[in-house]
């Protein structure tokens, strides 16, 4: 029988177990393994060493195991990959275990109470070319690590180079993920971060992250992740509990994908509380498999922005929406929205029956790159909520309306209904020394004979400007407001805003913003923000 250093922590290294990069442990692990188990449970330490663990088959953790190492001590994340020989110099910093099975995770909780600490993995992949917009595909790897019980801790956990990181998989049967918890973990991965299968337990997540350092500034590599990358694969997963979780170049952030059924029920996510959500240059920040997948999740302090100059080993341009909520059956409430670039839709909600959501305290920019796009897409019967505190600014190509065909389903928390506004039809506009509609109607109809208080502002560049020039702007319906006087006599970015403005409940259209230039003055639009309070 194994004999502990030190209480129930068992030394791999005193029982014929090598870290020199070659020797398959397979089997001393698994039999040390089972001999802790029978005693009742205890810690398996990997200690740090000057190359990997390797294993030529998955290893499975049993009743009460634990999983120990030495964390990653000092690695810097430098663009080198686990191909031997010679290992990249951080093989020789923390405890890293190298499976090299292509079917079964290097990992597998097979028992309850088992738990991983401070153990990093670390996978081989193929060299990208340094000419742009090659294909590169990488070896694909199963998940590093497969949770199949309950009472499971994952901590201080590190994959680099391969193409899963993490999976709870549990099963219709029963479900699974009670007194689960997954903190500080750390997935340079290219195509699934993490899965969650059949959890209907409270989990809990803490400072997750899903972004790659294997050669993360090569265009290949970075293609590869837009086209395939998924941070979160989310099945059937109920009342989880999220505090911190980011991804980086991605295709999607978070996928909901309806599974079941479980004790009667089918859903995605659902009753998830989900606090600090960062979806960083990705194409999509949230997506739904199918328009009737069901979604009831709360986030909070929400930060999403869209890829800027992704082209693809296609050429494609990153048009996609970036919270796709395209279902009847979503419920999503949204609280400290931020946005700052969306090159799609901002969102899309509903599949023309209903589907609601609710964004508080929103800051967001759009750049509408195809003509007639949208901010918002809302289908028939779908209801958007869009709460006090909040902005959305047009960019550098707006061309098309704040929200689509669904209207007049946009609310405010001050009970408020906004219909269609029309950003800018034109890329630019030339004066004519006589009145000119730059928008279509801005109508607001407000409820409950309350008051609304309203800002319109922006900037404008002129790009032609003409001797004693000035451009003046109005809202026709809105006379409590300044016209804003700009001179155009010199070229230049130039700002404009009405102030804040109090209408009464007999406003119910705001009309068109209009401009009357002199003769021969060209300008263009940089942004416009509409603030409702």
């Amino acid at each position: 029988m194994p004999i502990a250093l030190s209480g129930n922590v068992y030394n791999a290294q005193n029982y014929g177990i090598v870290a020199d990069g070659s020797t398959d442990n397979t089997s001393a692990l698994n039999s040390l393994i089972s001999q802790i188990s029978a005693l009742g449970g205890g810690y398996l330490y990997l200690p740090a060493a000057t190359n990997t663990y390797v294993t030529n088959s998955g290893i499975t953790l049993l009743q009460g195991v634990k999983l120990l190492g030495d964390g990653i001590m000092n690695f810097s994340g430098m663009d080198l990959p686990l191909n031997t020989p010679p290992p990249p110099f951080w093989a020789s910093y923390g405890s890293w275990l190298q499976c090299k099975d292509t079917v079964n995770s290097a990992v597998t909780i097979g028992g309850h109470g088992c738990g991983i600490k401070g153990v990093n993995f670390g996978y081989a992949q193929p060299t990208p070319s340094a000419t742009p917009h090659t294909t590169w595909t990488p070896t694909t790897w199963p998940y590093a690590v497969s949770v199949e019980h309950s009472n499971v801790a994952l901590e201080d956990i590190f994959v680099m180079g391969g193409t899963h990181g993490i999976r709870w998989n549990y099963t219709s049967t029963s479900g699974g993920g009670t007194m689960c918890s997954a903190r500080n973990i750390l997935l340079h991965v290219f195509k699934v971060g993490i899965q969650t299968n059949y959890v209907n337990d409270t989990m809990h997540f803490d400072n997750i992250h899903v972004r790659n350092l294997f050669y993360e500034d090569n265009p290949n590599v970075v293609d590869y992740e837009l086209s395939n990358l998924i941070g979160w694969d989310c099945h059937y997963t109920d009342n989880i509990v999220v505090n911190g979780f980011e991804v980086f170049h991605a295709l999607d952030a978070l996928l909901l994908t309806d599974q079941g059924p479980i004790q009667g029920n089918t859903h995605s996510l659902w009753n998830a509380s989900i606090h600090g959500f960062a979806a960083n240059l990705c194409r999509r920040a949230i997506r739904v498999a199918a328009n009737n997948t069901n979604v009831r999740a709360y986030f909070s302090n929400f930060l999403a922005q869209s890829v800027s100059s992704y082209t693809g080993q296609t050429g494609s341009t990153p048009t996609d929406t970036l919270i796709q909520l395209g279902s009847d059956n979503v419920n999503v409430k949204i609280a400290n929205c931020t946005i700052p670039t969306a090159n799609g839709q901002l969102a899309s909600i509903g599949n023309g029956l209903s589907g609601e959501v609710m964004i508080d305290n929103l800051e967001a920019t759009y750049n509408a790159l195809t003509t007639g796009q949208v901010g918002i897409g809302l289908s028939a019967g779908s209801v958007f909520h869009l709460g006090a505190r909040s902005m959305i600014r047009a960019g550098t190509n707006p061309a098309g309306p704040l929200a689509g065909s669904g209207l007049p389903n946009v609310q405010s928390a001050m009970g408020i209904i906004w219909q269609p506004f029309a950003w800018f039809s034109q890329a630019s506009y030339t004066g004519t020394g006589s009145i000119q509609d730059l928008t279509n109607d801005f109508a607001v109809q407000l409820l409950q004979g309350r008051s609304l208080i309203i800002r319109i502002s922006g900037q404008l560049n002129v790009t032609t400007p003409q001797a004693s020039g000035t451009i003046t702007l109005t809202i026709p319906n809105f006379p409590e407001a300044n016209p804003s006087v700009i001179s155009a006599s010199t070229s230049g970015w130039r700002a404009f805003d009405t102030g804040w403005v109090t209408l009464s409940s007999a406003t119910n259209n705001l009309g068109r913003i209009r401009f009357t230039a002199t003769n021969g003055v060209v300008f263009q639009f940089g942004d416009l923000t509409v603030q409702v309070v």
